[in-house]
């Protein structure tokens, strides 16, 4: 995916790594396949993927990357517990991604970790240009915990578009002066402009 970004003709001007570093802190195989039995070895694989992401900011990319979020629930659904990292190497992981993201200008932080914790716990949050709640707007995360539903998917992206737009304009929210024009972040709309989309494909 890094080299189809960058070979791109044209090259994109942004590019969304919202869950990028994921598997390269979760799963039970590190950089050379090998079982994750110590985690450091967790900590190694997140390097490997902070060099991929290393290539895309050095080229002039402007890259928006989450941190890693406690999917703890996900365990005995979609994850084993060999593939969930422990407490501890999740804070070791998101304070080194904070910190690689905080000395780069062309990396936007989407903090996910807190994003999910939003998704998942029924409180209504702000993302974008809109509240966000499951009363509103139905469940945010699919019954296997891990996976955001179409609602969810739509804050998501609202929380990404915000992080660009507060990392590389300064502008805390969409519309704001100098901001680009927004994204759509009212699920139903978007529902129906892909159903559109779909139909005239």
């Amino acid at each position: 995916q890094v080299d189809a970004a960058l070979e791109a003709d044209p090259r994109p001007s942004i590019v969304l790594a919202d869950d990028f570093l994921f598997w390269f802190t979760y799963g039970g195989l590190d950089a050379e396949r090998k079982p994750i039995k110590d985690e450091a070895q967790r900590l190694a694989l997140l390097e490997r993927g902070l060099a991929q992401l290393d290539r895309l900011a050095e080229a002039g990319l402007r890259v928006v990357v989450g941190d890693v979020p406690d999917m703890s629930e996900a365990v005995g659904r979609m994850l084993t517990p060999r593939q969930m990292p422990a407490p501890a190497t999740l804070q070791a992981a998101n304070d080194r991604i904070r910190t690689w993201a905080g000395a780069r200008r062309a990396v936007a932080l989407l903090p996910l970790a807190e994003l999910v914790g939003d998704l998942r716990s029924g409180t209504p949050f702000t993302a974008g240009r809109r509240t966000w709640s499951e009363r509103a707007d139905g469940p945010l995360i699919q019954r296997d915990r891990l996976h955001p539903t179409f609602a969810g998917m739509v804050a998501l992206l609202a929380k990404t578009e915000q992080s660009a737009n507060e990392r590389f304009l300064g502008a805390m929210q969409p519309n704001a002066p100098g901001a680009p024009a927004a994204f759509e972040h009212d699920p139903a709309t978007v529902g129906d402009r892909v159903r559109e989309a779909m139909a005239g494909a």
